[in-house]
């Protein structure tokens, strides 16, 4: 079964952003360092998302969204891949999100850092509107390959 799931916890000072982003970026646990990123540079994630957080004043607030994306042993990485970025590239013009997929488990995976303020009122927010549209554009995927998603 494959699985969206937002790992929540505070984050609200700017280490545990530099933390999360180390610990994506961990090469023993990535795959070939695939990855990709919107709104941010591949080797300047953190220092694109604490200058955002700088120029809005918004240096003590949560620091990022956590989202997992992980799938079913037989859905090769290239699927994963596009699969992750079709859910994501909704909110690719507003916020600033760096992606990286691990394979140090049993199956694969990927790790979504999203900035969680990006400009003028743009806080990304675990609604459930956002939820909804997160839950359609996977489930577009996953109707193809036939898997049923769980979502915490």
């Amino acid at each position: 079964m494959s699985v969206l799931k937002f790992v929540n916890g505070k984050n609200s000072r700017p280490d545990q952003l530099r933390r999360i982003l180390d610990y994506v970026d961990d090469s023993d646990k990535c795959l070939h360092n695939f990855g990709f990123t919107m709104g941010v540079g591949v080797d300047s994630a953190y220092e694109d998302m604490r200058t955002l957080k700088m120029l809005y004043n918004k240096e003590d607030k949560r620091q990022y969204l956590h989202l997992v994306v992980s799938f079913d042993a037989d859905v090769n990485p290239q699927t994963g891949f596009y699969a992750t970025y079709d859910i994501l590239r909704h909110y690719e013009k507003k916020y600033q999100i760096y992606t990286k997929f691990h394979e140090n488990t049993n199956n694969f995976h990927a790790h979504c850092i999203i900035n969680s303020y990006f400009g003028m009122e743009r806080r990304f927010r675990l609604s459930a509107k956002n939820l909804r549209i997160l839950l359609t554009r996977q489930a577009v995927f996953k109707r193809g390959n036939r898997a049923s998603v769980v979502v915490y």
